[in-house]
């Protein structure tokens, strides 16, 4: 005999509800109702950004378009990675994330990433609009999340310590974050099903693309300061031998 409690019940009634209210939009409508939301998430996180419009003050200067056509490349230079039987994407959006942030201002930043990747998202991986569209609202909104940590700790100055380069190093790895978030929860999204198995299926592919990007460009850039950041150096070359050793194969896309 199986004793089943109000709560649950109640529980079980809603999911369903939710489910059949997902069913009844098209997969479309609710691709563009999560990329609403996070470009709404994006403006929000710009919006509370200590002087969002104003540009740092820097011994020279990085042309914005500079910084498209190098979020660009990143997108346009994808790798393809097998993991386990498991294909992934990879990019190394961090290295132009983590320049941009510190040297043009948190509103440049996050509309040079959507620039510099819609382009290449439609021409040269042919992608479709809908994914385009969601892409953007999801690059948009990591620039804005980057460009908030980086001003409200450090302002506009540059990281002069080790321990200051961990500001823009924590901040990249937070958009790593929130992309891990997203990616599954659009997935599920466009399949009405809660697949809770996809987000250590996508944190794989954003573990390479930590190891590969974040590090090595805050080692290259804040060696000049600390010669001990070198040291960071170790770190993509280590990680992403022990992911790949053996289980996976890594091409360009």
């Amino acid at each position: 005999m199986v004793v089943t409690s109000r709560d649950s019940i109640a529980e079980g009634r809603l999911g369903h509800s939710a489910r059949r209210w997902a069913l009844a939009l098209a997969p479309t409508t609710r691709v563009l109702l999560f990329a609403a939301a996070l470009t709404t998430v994006g403006v929000v996180l710009l919006a509370l950004t200590p002087a969002p419009t104003a540009m740092p003050e820097r011994a020279w200067e990085l042309p914005f378009f500079g910084l498209v056509l190098a979020f660009g490349v990143a997108e346009a230079t994808a790798l393809h990675v097998e993991i386990r039987k498991e294909s992934h994407s990879l990019s190394l959006s961090g290295i132009p994330l983590m320049f941009g942030v510190l040297y043009l201002s948190p509103a440049q930043l996050a509309l040079a990433y959507v620039l510099g990747a819609a382009p290449t998202l439609l021409w040269i991986r042919r992608s479709a609009v809908t994914k385009v569209v969601w892409n953007c609202s999801l690059f948009f909104a990591e620039g804005a999340l980057v460009a908030l940590i980086v001003r409200t700790i450090l302002g506009d100055a540059l990281p002069l310590s080790m321990e200051e380069w961990f500001v823009p190093l924590g901040a990249v790895l937070a958009a790593e974050l929130l992309s891990l978030l997203a990616v599954p929860l659009v997935i599920m999204a466009v399949d009405a099903r809660f697949r809770p198995g996809l987000f250590g299926t996508v944190g794989q592919s954003q573990i390479v693309a930590v190891l590969a990007g974040g590090f090595t460009v805050t080692a290259v850039s804040a060696s000049i300061a600390d010669p001990r950041m070198v040291f960071f150096a170790v770190f993509p070359i280590l990680g992403i031998g022990a992911v790949l050793r053996g289980t996976g194969n890594l091409s360009q896309r």
